[in-house]
């Protein structure tokens, strides 16, 4: 999946979404990562922008297989499970976003990489601010699992 057709759009979260460390391992291998959000739920990676990004002259490109520094997922706020551990609040707010299916066939982590960095790419074409850290999100949706590129509007 490389030089795809990306349509970048506005998500408008309307309440905070809070999250907790899934004790996963930080990696992009989407097949992993589906797994987990088939029977686990909903999760969320989150990537340092400092190491992420890299400028060329072609403009921005990832920094090698991006590696989040953390993988957080929904659970419930009163678990027992949940206390004690790192959290990460996705804020009530605009952000620009990119979604797809993972593909029935799978991906490698390759494509996962294709993915943020064509999210990435976009933004800077279409000259979207943003702030804050580059993000992905896995949401179960019609018994397939949506892989949604994420970065808060500035």
């Amino acid at each position: 999946m490389t030089c795809m057709d990306i349509d970048i759009k506005t998500l408008h979260l309307c309440r905070e979404i809070e999250y907790f460390d899934s004790g996963l391992v930080p990696a992009i291998d989407p097949a992993v990562l589906a797994s987990h959000a088939r029977t686990a739920g909903e999760c969320l990676l989150v990537f340092d922008d400092t190491a992420f990004i890299v400028q060329t002259e072609d403009g921005p490109r990832l920094n090698g297989i991006p590696s989040a520094h953390a993988v957080f997922a929904v659970e419930d706020r009163a678990s027992t499970e949940a206390r004690g551990r790192m959290r990460f609040a996705l804020e009530k707010g605009d952000y620009a976003f990119f979604q797809i299916r993972y593909p029935a066939e799978g991906a490698s982590p390759e494509w996962t990489r294709s993915l943020l960095e064509e999210f990435v790419r976009q933004l800077w074409w279409e000259q979207i601010a943003c702030r804050g850290p580059w993000m992905l999100r896995l949401v179960p949706e019609d018994g397939e699992i949506a892989f949604q590129t994420l970065r808060q509007l500035a």
